[in-house]
């Protein structure tokens, strides 16, 4: 499973491919997942490339969505309920199919890790104790790596609260999975914060 992101001047808006299939705008993506254009505004923001990309995505509902890309996935096969509900999770989520070893989870954990996205940035907003409603972390803070751990580890630890992935079609992600709800609700919380890129 392979999944590239990519922008262009001539094209500016954001397009993953997967498994080096067709291009696919990343909002027809997200969408199939259940997320609305509200949500992925609020998630990544309202820069100027989200915009474009929101509004050059034709599909009016997630359901379009997850068949426009069930469409260049699996060309040629019938569309149906189940098919629909079984394409991402094979894709995806089959631990059977897609099992990484150390080496690959150690990488992939290293890009995704809070402390390598933010280091270097500014904090965009405060940063509230979810138990005692004080500020932790003050908006306009430059975010050393020092911080930015202490930052990850006051998520960690439910002193920062986490936010849930809205509207997350448990139908798509939760198929096929050896899970219940419970954790499948775990999965579904995200760190959510606004940074400012530092310009020094």
């Amino acid at each position: 499973m392979d999944i590239l992101h990519k922008t262009t001047v001539s094209n500016p808006d954001v397009k993953i491919s997967i498994n080096k299939r067709k291009l696919i705008s990343l909002s027809i993506f997200l969408r199939s997942f259940g997320l609305s254009k509200e949500d992925i505004v609020n998630l990544f923001g309202d820069t100027p490339l989200i915009i474009e990309t929101l509004k050059r995505d034709k599909q009016p509902t997630g359901n379009d969505a997850i068949e426009f890309i069930h469409g260049i996935l699996r060309k040629g096969d019938r569309i149906t309920e189940n098919s629909k509900k079984n394409l991402y999770a094979n894709i995806f989520f089959n631990k059977r199919r897609y099992n990484l070893s150390k080496a690959g989870r150690y990488m992939l954990n290293k890009k995704l890790v809070l402390t390598e996205r933010i280091e270097g940035t500014i904090l965009a907003e405060d940063l509230i104790s979810e138990k005692t409603g004080e500020v932790v972390f003050a908006k306009g803070t430059n975010i050393t790596f020092e911080i930015a751990e202490k930052i990850q580890n006051s998520f960690k630890i439910g002193i920062l609260k986490m936010e849930r992935i809205p509207s997350i079609d448990s139908d798509i992600y939760g198929t096929n999975q050896d899970f219940d709800k419970k954790t499948l609700e775990k999965k579904l919380m995200i760190i959510s914060i606004r940074v400012y890129p530092n310009q020094r």
